[in-house]
């Protein structure tokens, strides 16, 4: 004779829990239409501009900088327009 279904014993359900690293990683910043923002990425809950600058050698390089005080995407994009128009003698 067969079993019933609810006569059989069942495993206990297993809760798989991952890790999430994407709080740590970059995201691009998108606006409204959601398209990405040239330049801007959130990490932390904080806006972060990615701006190429010129070092005393003539190269190009890369630099992270924190938008202190930016809360809205429309803070981030006044602030990261002002960044990219400041010389960078003058940072």
């Amino acid at each position: 004779m067969g079993m019933k279904a609810s006569a059989t014993a069942s495993r206990p359900s297993i809760v798989v829990r991952r890790n999430s690293h994407s709080r740590y990683q970059y995201k691009k910043v998108l606006n409204g239409r959601k398209q990405p923002i040239r330049g801007l990425w959130e990490r932390n809950g904080t806006f972060v501009a990615r701006i190429a600058m010129e070092t005393d050698g003539g190269d190009k390089e890369n630099r992270w900088v924190p938008l202190v005080g930016a809360e809205t995407v429309a803070q981030a994009q006044e602030q990261l327009k002002t960044l990219s128009t400041v010389e960078p003698d003058a940072q």
